[in-house]
């Protein structure tokens, strides 16, 4: 038998799943406007984190994984950085030492080399990041739509779901 209280309790339950699916694209505002990715799940989720325990598991799903890549990826850029410094003096310096001034086009090409070397190795790991990234938050909003929780792969927890 078709009730109006089963019609409201369905309704508030897509309600929520959709919700819940919102906070997980929401993060894609960060590929445009820096911080967003963080920013637009947290103040979604802070709307409805005590109205509904399936939006704030989701809610904080979400943010431990956005905080979980801003700190790697500053951990990586800190690395990148003084591997490329360390690198670019060493040879730079050794060149000096061994020339006395006088650099050979072998070891421009050498340097220029490694460098481009480094440089499409860096670009790899950006673009398999990019799509590793697109590929779980789908995931994500997918099965949050679906009702079900998703634990994002390589999140630390920093909110306790």
């Amino acid at each position: 038998m078709y009730t109006e209280n089963q019609t409201t309790e369905i309704a508030s339950q897509d309600k929520n799943t959709s919700y819940a699916s919102i906070i997980h694209l929401s993060s894609f505002l960060g590929l445009l406007i820096p911080f967003a990715g963080i920013l637009a799940p947290l103040i979604l989720w802070l709307i409805k984190k005590d109205e509904d325990s399936f939006v704030d598991k989701h809610g904080k799903s979400c943010l431990n994984f956005e905080i979980s890549l801003f700190l790697y990826s500053f951990i990586i850029g800190f690395i990148t950085l003084i591997t490329v410094l360390v690198i670019g003096i060493s040879s730079f310096s050794s060149l000096a030492a061994n020339h006395q001034g006088n650099i050979s086009e072998e070891s421009i090409i050498g340097i220029l080399l490694s460098s481009a070397t480094g440089i499409i190795f860096l670009l790899f790991l950006l673009i398999a990041f990019f799509i590793f990234y697109v590929i779980v938050k789908i995931i994500a909003a997918i099965r949050a739509s679906n009702g079900e929780l998703y634990r994002y792969p390589l999140a630390i927890s920093f909110f306790k779901i």
